[in-house]
Formats: structure tokens, sequence, C-alpha cells
């Protein structure tokens, strides 16, 4: 981001050796980072804020879009309710393929394993 190497970091941290002194370098340090923290914390609420606008926004935009269509629906079933869907049938129901017999017993949902069912019948 700055592009600081540790040659950089060095020559500071000496320089700050030289102008605080070994004896208040802890307490500054210290107090550096807690101002870092709290600046990192203020840019996390801001960017949640951001966030929470944008996202504010984007409901807004498709609220408006959903109304709009639900408006042109409504206004074109005021115009025609018969509608061109009333005049085509719904397609007729296709029967089963094959009718259980009594004797056979109530439908068995599908197994979860691959093996086929057992055979009832004598054994040899």
């Amino acid at each position: 981001m700055f592009d600081i190497g540790w040659s950089e970091i060095l020559l500071v941290a000496v320089v700050a050796l030289l102008v605080i002194g070994p004896k208040d370098l802890p307490k500054v340090l210290r107090q550096m980072g807690r101002m870092t923290r709290a600046a990192r914390r203020l840019m996390g609420e801001l960017r949640g804020g951001v966030d929470d606008l944008l996202r504010e926004a984007e409901l807004d935009e498709l609220r408006d879009q959903v109304k709009n269509r639900i408006g042109s629906a409504v206004d074109d079933w005021n115009a025609d309710p018969t509608g061109p869907r009333s005049a085509e049938k719904p397609p007729p129901r296709e029967p089963l393929a094959e009718s259980r017999s009594a004797d056979e017993g109530p439908a068995r949902p599908p197994s979860s394993d691959a093996s086929p069912p057992e055979k009832k019948g004598p054994r040899p």
C-alpha cells in the first residue's frame, strides 16, 4: 500500500529511539497501537454503514421494480379479465403407467441402496 521496506522501518525505529528515548518508547508504541485500533474500528463502522445504505438503496430499487410490474399486471388484468390464459385449457393429466394389484400391497418409496428387492417364493 505505502511500499515501505524493512530498511525504512528500521530507520524510523532508530530515529524514534533517539528522539523519544528508551524510557518512553514503550508508552508511545502502546498509544500508537490504541490509536490504530480506534481508527480501524471507526473505519469498520463506517464501512458497515455504507454497506447498509447501499443495501437499502438496492432494496428500494427492487421494490420499485416489483411495484411497477404488479401495477402493469393489474392494468392488464383490468383491461381484459378473461385474458389469453383463460382460452387455453390445462393439459390433461396422464394416467399412471402401471396400476398395482391388491395382492402386491402398498407402494413403497424407492430405497436409498441400489440392491434389487428380494424375491418371494419357494427356496431351492
